[in-house]
């Protein structure tokens, strides 16, 4: 398993000044990390290939800072660089990879998934990130069952009755995406976009649903509220559209390429 912490810090994506993208209002927080570069620098002034949606980092599971760019190539693909600290271990490297290194870098194949990943940087817990070998295709009061992912966490209710979450734990079970793509549902019988999008789109696709869950504040508490209010909300409306909308996008990114 992979996680990534996100620090917090006095600067965020409101000191861009929206007229000028090649420098931020106020001193990058970081700059001292960069010497050669003005602290007023956005990403080392080369807005074409790089983002910094945030001026935030992320770090592997030893706690250690992991850089991640994501650029568009010639071909207008988005892609995840990623860049670890000096001295980290081959096996941490290999983890990251293996794990959240796919799940973000299938998320940042889609304008949806790309808002969903921007909302993983900014969490203010950590977040950890498995991609599973496991098939959750089950039966269960008589039916079928299909788990694409899952999100734990640790959840604290404030005084104002809204609940925060601690660490979180996003797993994608790559398992249930190989048996599901291009098959037929075992639900409806059918083909249908899930299933089109082949695996790498059910990656990146429960990535971005689980993201909700893991973020999105008015779910965190609705999710605490079933927990321990007895309550019933409806968690997976805004999960689904943001699936959804990353899977229509994935399938036509798919069609161009054709």
């Amino acid at each position: 398993m992979s996680s990534f912490v996100v620090v917090d810090i006095s600067y965020s994506e409101a000191t861009l000044e929206p007229e000028v993208s090649s420098r931020f209002l106020s001193p990058d927080p970081y700059a001292a990390d960069y010497p050669n570069l003005s602290p007023y620098s956005y990403v080392a002034n080369n807005p074409l290939l790089y983002t910094d949606p945030t001026g935030k980092y992320i770090v592997d599971s030893n706690g250690n800072r992991v850089e991640v760019t994501t650029i568009q190539d010639e071909d207008g693909n988005y892609v995840n660089n990623y860049t670890f600290a000096d001295g980290t271990e081959q096996s941490v490297i290999d983890d990251f990879n293996a794990n959240g290194g796919v799940i973000l870098g299938a998320m940042a194949m889609t304008d949806e998934g790309r808002t969903q990943l921007g909302n993983l940087i900014d969490a203010e817990h950590s977040i950890g990130l498995t991609l599973s070998d496991e098939t959750k295709i089950f039966r269960e009061d008589g039916q079928t069952r299909i788990r694409y992912g899952v999100t734990s966490s640790v959840l604290t209710e404030q005084p104002d009755g809204t609940f925060t979450t601690g660490h979180t734990d996003i797993t994608v079970y790559k398992g249930t995406a190989q048996t599901i793509a291009g098959q037929p549902n075992p639900l409806s019988g059918d083909t249908g976009h899930r299933q089109q999008s082949g695996v790498l789109g059910i990656i990146g696709q429960t990535g971005t649903h689980e993201a909700v869950h893991a973020t999105n504040p008015l779910n965190i508490t609705q999710r605490g509220q079933n927990q321990f209010k007895g309550t019933n909300h409806n968690l997976e409306t805004v999960p689904n559209a943001a699936g959804l909308r990353y899977t229509r996008q994935f399938l036509r990114l798919l069609n161009k390429k054709k």
